[in-house]
């Protein structure tokens, strides 16, 4: 996801803390008028960020998310392949020479 997006989402699950729409999040922290940083580091409004996100925010939607839905700046693990043959592949590549 495009770091502008992300941080737009960000915002919108901000400000839905307390009535239950707020998203989890993992090494991101900020918000509340300061700048969201991503592990440590600002947000960066063009940097492209993988994020795991319910695929009922992208199909459906939340009321406050609603531009997620079929927003094509938000590719899907439909998109890459599932996910979990992509574990797989890597697990294979990582234990090949073993």
């Amino acid at each position: 996801m495009k770091g502008s997006l992300l941080e737009k989402t960000l915002n919108k699950g901000e400000e839905s803390k307390g009535e239950g729409g707020f998203l989890q999040t993992g090494n991101v922290s900020g918000g509340k008028g300061k700048p969201w940083l991503i592990q440590g580091k600002v947000l960066d409004q063009d940097a492209q960020y993988t994020v795991a996100i319910l695929d009922y925010l992208i199909k459906v939607g939340d009321d406050k998310l609603k531009f997620l839905v079929d927003n094509p700046e938000v590719p899907t693990v439909a998109d890459n392949g599932d996910i979990r043959k992509a574990l797989i592949a890597e697990l294979k590549k990582a234990f090949a020479a073993q």
